[in-house]
């Protein structure tokens, strides 16, 4: 194929991907439609066909993308971070996904319950949510590293336990915004925590 080609092919998949993310977050798989993707992306079908199978891989590879997302910011968080010697650095890191939090809390829901309906799917569901957590778990040992702390419990169950307090507050904030500052509730939160699970 020729690379011209080659590029009009790849910017039409990743705008429909862009596209899906959009209408699965919004109305969820189940009632997500062909029509309804390439309409977001401004395509006809013939778009979609030319690049996915059916809509179930393109709900796989959308996940995929809003993981890899999410993956690049936390990074992005991280490396201009340039003082590790506090808790409240791990609120500031989590604080920076939290305008996409929402997409990945809905996304990863769908997820979930599409690998517990689709068996075959399982294994890439889990392996998504393990390589945002390696991530976040990679995060945490420099931190403690830096602090002197040691932790009691490994540091992938920490980060796991981290992320699942994060998408809490993201749901509160959604569901009842004049709730407080989830800023601070999920620092206080994430200090007992801490302070339960490490020691110095």
């Amino acid at each position: 194929m020729p690379v011209p080609a080659r590029r009009s092919r790849e910017n039409t998949r990743a705008r429909l991907l862009e596209a899906a993310v959009k209408v699965f977050v919004k109305k969820g798989f189940s009632f997500s439609r062909i029509d309804d993707v390439v309409a977001e992306a401004g395509f006809t079908r013939g778009a979609f066909y030319s690049n996915f199978d059916s809509m179930d891989e393109l709900f796989i590879e959308s996940v995929k993308l809003l993981a890899k997302q999410s993956l690049e910011v936390a990074r992005e968080a991280i490396a201009v971070e340039t003082n590790l010697l506090d808790r409240t650095v791990i609120v500031r890191v989590l604080e920076r996904l939290r305008p996409m939090g929402l997409d990945m809390f809905l996304l990863s829901s769908e997820m979930t319950m599409y690998a517990l309906r689709h068996p075959e799917s399982r294994k890439e569901a889990v392996h998504l949510r393990r390589q945002l957590t390696l991530q976040f778990e990679h995060f945490l040992e420099e931190i403690f590293k830096r602090m002197g702390v040691s932790p009691q419990t490994d540091t992938y169950t920490i980060a796991d336990s981290l992320m699942v307090l994060f998408f809490d507050s993201v749901v509160k904030d959604h569901l009842n915004p004049t709730g407080g500052n989830s800023a601070d509730l999920l620092q206080s939160t994430i200090d007992n925590l801490l302070a339960g699970l490490s020691q110095k």
